[in-house]
Protein backbone atom coordinates (compact mmCIF):
# COMPACT_ATOMS: atom_id res chain seq x y z
CA UNK A 1 0.00 0.00 0.00
CA UNK A 2 2.52 2.53 0.79
CA UNK A 3 4.34 1.69 -2.93
CA UNK A 4 1.26 2.97 -4.01
CA UNK A 5 0.75 6.16 -2.16
CA UNK A 6 4.40 6.96 -3.04
CA UNK A 7 3.55 6.27 -7.04
CA UNK A 8 0.20 8.13 -6.80
CA UNK A 9 2.37 11.15 -5.08
CA UNK A 10 4.65 10.78 -7.46
CA UNK A 11 2.02 11.62 -10.33
CA UNK A 12 0.16 14.27 -8.34
CA UNK A 13 4.00 16.42 -8.72
CA UNK A 14 4.62 15.51 -11.59
CA UNK A 15 1.11 16.66 -12.85
CA UNK A 16 1.38 20.03 -10.97
CA UNK A 17 4.80 20.52 -11.47
CA UNK A 18 4.22 20.28 -15.70
CA UNK A 19 1.39 22.67 -15.01
CA UNK A 20 3.29 25.44 -13.66
CA UNK A 21 6.23 25.34 -16.10
CA UNK A 22 5.29 28.07 -18.82
CA UNK A 23 7.06 27.96 -22.67
CA UNK A 24 9.35 30.96 -22.78
CA UNK A 25 9.72 32.55 -25.95
CA UNK A 26 13.48 33.08 -27.05
CA UNK A 27 14.24 36.21 -28.76
CA UNK A 28 15.96 36.72 -32.13
CA UNK A 29 17.51 39.53 -33.54
CA UNK A 30 17.35 40.39 -36.75
CA UNK A 31 17.29 43.88 -39.03
CA UNK A 32 17.60 45.24 -42.43
CA UNK A 33 18.60 48.44 -43.16
CA UNK A 34 18.10 51.24 -46.06
CA UNK A 35 20.69 53.80 -47.20
CA UNK A 36 18.51 57.01 -47.79
CA UNK A 37 21.20 59.54 -48.43
CA UNK A 38 21.54 61.15 -51.41
CA UNK A 39 25.22 61.80 -51.16
CA UNK A 40 24.69 64.90 -48.85
CA UNK A 41 25.80 65.21 -45.77
CA UNK A 42 24.45 63.95 -43.15
CA UNK A 43 24.26 60.08 -44.03
CA UNK A 44 20.54 59.00 -43.46
CA UNK A 45 20.42 55.06 -43.01
CA UNK A 46 16.68 53.46 -41.66
CA UNK A 47 16.76 50.70 -39.89
CA UNK A 48 14.01 47.98 -39.57
CA UNK A 49 13.77 45.73 -36.88
CA UNK A 50 12.98 41.84 -37.27
CA UNK A 51 13.36 40.85 -34.37
CA UNK A 52 10.87 38.32 -32.96
CA UNK A 53 9.97 37.62 -29.29
CA UNK A 54 11.68 40.74 -27.90
CA UNK A 55 10.73 43.93 -25.88
CA UNK A 56 13.27 45.96 -25.63
CA UNK A 57 16.41 46.73 -27.31
CA UNK A 58 19.88 48.01 -27.63
CA UNK A 59 21.12 49.34 -31.05
CA UNK A 60 24.93 50.31 -31.35
CA UNK A 61 25.60 52.21 -35.02
CA UNK A 62 29.62 51.71 -35.52
CA UNK A 63 30.54 54.99 -34.77
CA UNK A 64 30.40 55.48 -30.65
CA UNK A 65 26.58 55.82 -30.87
CA UNK A 66 23.71 53.97 -29.88
CA UNK A 67 19.97 53.48 -29.52
CA UNK A 68 17.35 52.33 -27.89
CA UNK A 69 14.53 52.54 -30.20
CA UNK A 70 12.76 49.79 -31.94
CA UNK A 71 13.90 50.86 -35.60
CA UNK A 72 15.61 54.24 -35.79
CA UNK A 73 16.45 56.12 -38.31
CA UNK A 74 20.18 57.66 -37.69
CA UNK A 75 22.83 59.98 -39.31
CA UNK A 76 25.97 59.12 -40.10
CA UNK A 77 28.46 62.00 -40.47
CA UNK A 78 30.74 60.16 -42.77
CA UNK A 79 30.57 57.62 -45.58
CA UNK A 80 32.20 54.55 -44.53
CA UNK A 81 31.70 50.90 -43.42
CA UNK A 82 30.48 50.54 -40.13
CA UNK A 83 29.68 47.50 -37.49
CA UNK A 84 26.07 47.46 -36.88
CA UNK A 85 25.06 45.62 -33.80
CA UNK A 86 21.40 44.72 -32.73
CA UNK A 87 20.96 43.40 -28.98
CA UNK A 88 17.10 41.98 -28.34
CA UNK A 89 15.84 41.52 -24.83
CA UNK A 90 12.91 39.16 -23.64
CA UNK A 91 10.46 41.24 -21.60
CA UNK A 92 12.68 39.84 -18.40
CA UNK A 93 15.85 40.78 -19.92
CA UNK A 94 17.46 37.53 -18.63
CA UNK A 95 17.43 35.63 -22.12
CA UNK A 96 18.81 38.09 -25.60
CA UNK A 97 20.12 37.88 -29.31
CA UNK A 98 22.53 39.73 -31.08
CA UNK A 99 22.96 40.24 -34.72
CA UNK A 100 25.92 42.64 -36.41
CA UNK A 101 26.06 43.40 -39.79
CA UNK A 102 28.79 45.34 -41.66
CA UNK A 103 27.11 48.32 -43.21
CA UNK A 104 28.45 50.73 -46.03
CA UNK A 105 26.61 53.71 -46.26
CA UNK A 106 27.70 56.02 -49.20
Amino acid sequence: MRKQGFIFLFFILLIAGTGCYKNKAVPSADFSWTDDSDSLYPHRVTFVNRSKNASSYEWTFGDTHSSTETSPVYLYADSGYYDVLLKAYSDSKTEWAQKSQKIHVK
